[in-house]
Protein backbone atom coordinates (compact mmCIF):
# COMPACT_ATOMS: atom_id res chain seq x y z
CA UNK A 1 0.00 0.00 0.00
CA UNK A 2 2.91 2.34 0.76
CA UNK A 3 0.59 4.70 2.59
CA UNK A 4 3.08 5.44 5.39
CA UNK A 5 0.52 5.10 8.19
CA UNK A 6 2.75 2.66 10.06
CA UNK A 7 6.06 4.54 9.99
CA UNK A 8 5.25 6.98 12.77
CA UNK A 9 4.35 4.04 15.05
CA UNK A 10 7.83 2.51 14.77
CA UNK A 11 9.90 3.20 17.88
CA UNK A 12 13.09 2.42 15.91
CA UNK A 13 12.17 4.70 13.00
CA UNK A 14 12.56 1.95 10.41
CA UNK A 15 11.91 3.47 6.95
CA UNK A 16 9.22 0.95 6.04
CA UNK A 17 8.10 2.57 2.78
CA UNK A 18 11.66 2.94 1.54
CA UNK A 19 12.55 -0.67 2.31
CA UNK A 20 9.38 -1.92 0.65
CA UNK A 21 10.15 0.22 -2.40
CA UNK A 22 13.64 -1.26 -2.68
CA UNK A 23 12.17 -4.74 -2.37
CA UNK A 24 9.80 -3.86 -5.22
CA UNK A 25 12.76 -2.72 -7.33
CA UNK A 26 14.38 -6.10 -6.72
CA UNK A 27 11.38 -8.39 -7.23
CA UNK A 28 9.09 -6.64 -9.69
CA UNK A 29 11.43 -4.46 -11.70
CA UNK A 30 14.47 -6.71 -11.92
CA UNK A 31 16.71 -3.96 -10.56
CA UNK A 32 18.48 -6.24 -8.10
CA UNK A 33 21.82 -4.47 -7.87
CA UNK A 34 20.25 -1.03 -7.56
CA UNK A 35 17.92 -2.24 -4.81
CA UNK A 36 20.72 -3.91 -2.86
CA UNK A 37 23.02 -0.88 -3.10
CA UNK A 38 20.29 1.49 -1.99
CA UNK A 39 19.30 -0.78 0.90
CA UNK A 40 22.92 -1.06 2.05
CA UNK A 41 23.20 2.73 2.03
CA UNK A 42 20.21 3.33 4.31
CA UNK A 43 21.27 5.28 7.38
CA UNK A 44 20.12 4.38 10.85
CA UNK A 45 17.68 1.68 11.82
CA UNK A 46 16.81 -1.07 9.43
CA UNK A 47 15.02 -4.37 9.81
CA UNK A 48 17.39 -5.72 12.46
CA UNK A 49 15.51 -3.73 15.09
CA UNK A 50 12.25 -5.52 14.21
CA UNK A 51 13.31 -8.86 15.68
CA UNK A 52 12.46 -7.96 19.27
CA UNK A 53 9.63 -5.57 18.47
CA UNK A 54 6.01 -5.93 19.56
CA UNK A 55 4.78 -5.03 16.06
CA UNK A 56 3.73 -1.42 16.53
CA UNK A 57 3.74 -0.96 12.75
CA UNK A 58 1.31 -3.81 12.18
CA UNK A 59 -1.03 -2.49 14.86
CA UNK A 60 -0.98 0.91 13.16
CA UNK A 61 -1.59 -0.48 9.66
CA UNK A 62 -5.18 0.18 8.55
CA UNK A 63 -4.86 -2.52 5.86
CA UNK A 64 -3.68 -5.44 7.98
CA UNK A 65 -0.41 -5.81 6.10
CA UNK A 66 2.03 -8.23 7.80
CA UNK A 67 4.72 -5.57 7.78
CA UNK A 68 7.27 -7.27 10.01
CA UNK A 69 7.28 -10.41 7.89
CA UNK A 70 7.59 -8.40 4.70
CA UNK A 71 10.45 -6.37 6.14
CA UNK A 72 12.31 -9.52 7.15
CA UNK A 73 11.78 -10.97 3.67
CA UNK A 74 13.04 -7.75 2.09
CA UNK A 75 16.10 -7.82 4.34
CA UNK A 76 16.95 -11.40 3.32
CA UNK A 77 16.56 -10.55 -0.35
CA UNK A 78 18.41 -7.25 -0.24
CA UNK A 79 21.47 -8.39 1.70
CA UNK A 80 24.15 -10.87 0.81
CA UNK A 81 24.24 -12.36 4.29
Amino acid sequence: HACGACESACPSHVPVNTIMRYHHYFRAQGREKTAMVKYAALPGSRVESCSDCAGHCEKACPYGVPIQGQLHLAHRVLTLT
